[in-house]
């Protein structure tokens, strides 16, 4: 006696009654998980014709040493390092290099938030104690 893979149940004539599994049917049923894949675009000259493919490799990714620099100069140099390469991620064609040129970006964005929230209150900070200085004298 066959059972069906999904649920379990004892397979009827090929067919599970429960939830519907077909024994030998040519449609993949269930988990299945994409192992490489690759998109591929023609390219077209001046007359629009297609004469060759382009493929995009999904599988491409930054190394981990280039990543944690890319970090460490945003949040200890200049985010503004990291804004710029950010930018340059985004616009490659591989989907790793976006993800990472989009959380880049969002690090960048707030470190300059930070940057100038922190140098406005500096400013103010010592304005107010210049200001009790010159009340004293």
């Amino acid at each position: 006696m066959n059972y069906c893979p999904n649920c379990g149940t004892a397979l009827e004539n090929g067919r599970c009654p429960n939830c519907g599994y077909i024994e030998n049917d040519s449609v993949i049923d269930g988990d299945a998980v994409e192992k490489e894949s690759k998109v591929v675009e023609p390219i077209r000259n001046d007359n629009n014709e297609t004469n060759e493919e382009k493929s995009v490799d999904f599988t491409k990714e930054i190394p981990l040493v280039i990543k944690i620099i890319l970090i460490a100069a945003t949040l200890f140099i200049n985010p503004l390092i990291g804004l710029i390469c950010a930018i340059v991620l985004i616009t490659r064609p591989y989907p790793l290099y976006k993800s990472f040129g989009i959380k880049l970006l969002i690090i960048s964005i707030i470190f300059v938030v930070v940057y100038v929230v922190f140098g406005i209150l500096g400013g103010l900070i010592s304005f107010l104690l210049s200001g009790f200085r010159a009340l004293r004298a």
